[in-house]
């Protein structure tokens, strides 16, 4: 058995190498939590958001959970979830976790941002870009960031609703003139939507089948020789 200074000194010094000290003085490497947000960010107010924190290798047991906001205690219980509902923007910061059981502990784990919008706005794209001829397949996307689930997307043309759908895209084949017009788009997600997104402009062009005709002077001493 050791002397008290003795254990002393590995206590600081598994410390220092931030390290677990148990009696008889082994030093393990001290376990570093892993915190997950579901759904990723960007959240909208007023959905549930659960930040949970895994212990590798160290399973949930006998461990109490220590959740952080900006470096302030927030939420501690022996479930290693932390589950907010309704969420606000209040709500948004940078949150860590750490674990502690028994005498020993974990130390803190990386930090995940939890970002709560009032509205989302969608971004609305064409493919191809204009200009598109008449016959031609266009694809209009509603992108949304944090991802296209559980959203319906509306495409407006000219502030007409033309087209809803739980896909993010509204595939027009064959385009036609008719067509042509300032497209915008909106997401609906349960009893929330998005607001309404900058417009893109389709313009639909026509090739007119009627052959050119070309007619070329060739003059000599400022006589014409021949007509093509």
């Amino acid at each position: 058995m050791c002397s008290r200074e003795v254990y002393i000194i590995c206590f600081i010094l598994c410390l220092i190498l931030k390290v677990i000290c148990y009696d008889g003085f082994v030093c393990v490497d001290k376990i570093k939590p892993v915190v997950t947000l579901k759904p990723n960010s960007p959240i909208l107010i007023g959905e549930t958001v659960t930040i949970r924190c895994d212990i590798q290798g160290g399973g949930d047991t006998d461990w109490e959970y220590n959740f952080y906001k900006n470096g302030q205690s927030v939420y501690s219980d022996t479930n290693p979830e932390y589950r907010i509902s309704p969420v606000c923007t209040s709500h948004t910061g940078s949150y860590t976790c750490m674990g502690v059981k028994g005498n020993k502990e974990s130390i803190t784990s990386d930090a995940v941002q939890l970002t709560v919008s009032y509205k989302l706005k969608p971004v609305v794209t064409l493919k191809p870009n204009s200009p598109i001829f008449r016959g031609e397949t266009v694809t209009i996307r509603c992108v949304i960031e944090g991802g296209d689930s559980e959203w319906e997307y509306d495409f407006i043309k000219n502030d007409q609703s033309v087209y809803s759908d739980t896909k993010p895209e509204y595939r027009i084949s064959p385009v036609y003139t008719s067509h042509t017009g300032s497209y915008t788009c909106m997401g609906v997600k349960r009893n929330k939507e998005s607001i309404t997104s900058d417009a893109v402009q389709l313009t639909v062009f026509v090739i007119s089948n009627k052959p050119f005709v070309v007619t070329l002077s060739l003059l000599i001493c400022g006589a014409p020789l021949k007509t093509v």
